[in-house]
């Protein structure tokens, strides 16, 4: 990285050894003209960083959902969400209320939209937070194939 302001009781001079005033020798690189600027520099860093990422990141949604250790079966993953499905607004699930009336609670929303068994499975863990979150991205890797 570039020094562009010196610590306190160093001179600011790029490119050549500087001396503190407790007399101890460092050395400063010189910045690039277009980098002076600490938000240019920031924002080249970032650009860099994407463009590291990109390549090593799934492009399609689909892909970043099969490379997750998800708890549902590829059955359950496959099955596509309708354009009318609407999520019903339901309180989360934190771990301090009771999972059963949770669990039942939402199953009566989802019948009442008749949506297929892999939605609700898939729907659900939208609905956890805390705890029951925790819990739920601990279970093993597609051993759930349906809601019942």
């Amino acid at each position: 990285m570039c020094t562009t302001a010196a610590p306190r009781g160093w001179k600011t001079i790029r490119g050549v050894k500087t001396r503190t005033m407790d007399g101890e020798d460092r050395r400063t690189r010189e910045c690039p003209r277009n980098e002076e600027d600490p938000l240019a520099l920031m924002k080249a860093q970032i650009e860099s960083l994407a463009k590291q990422v990109r390549g090593k990141a799934p492009t399609r949604v689909e892909e970043l959902v099969q490379n997750t250790d998800s708890p549902f079966t590829p059955e359950v993953m496959r099955e596509p969400l309708s354009r009318k499905f609407k999520m019903p607004h339901l309180d989360t699930l934190v771990g301090t209320t009771d999972p059963l009336d949770h669990l039942k609670t939402n199953k009566n929303l989802m019948m009442l939209q008749a949506v297929p068994d892999e939605i609700m499975c898939k729907a659900f863990p939208v609905t956890l937070k805390g705890s029951a979150r925790m819990w739920f991205d601990k279970l093993k890797p597609q051993s759930i194939s349906n809601f019942k």
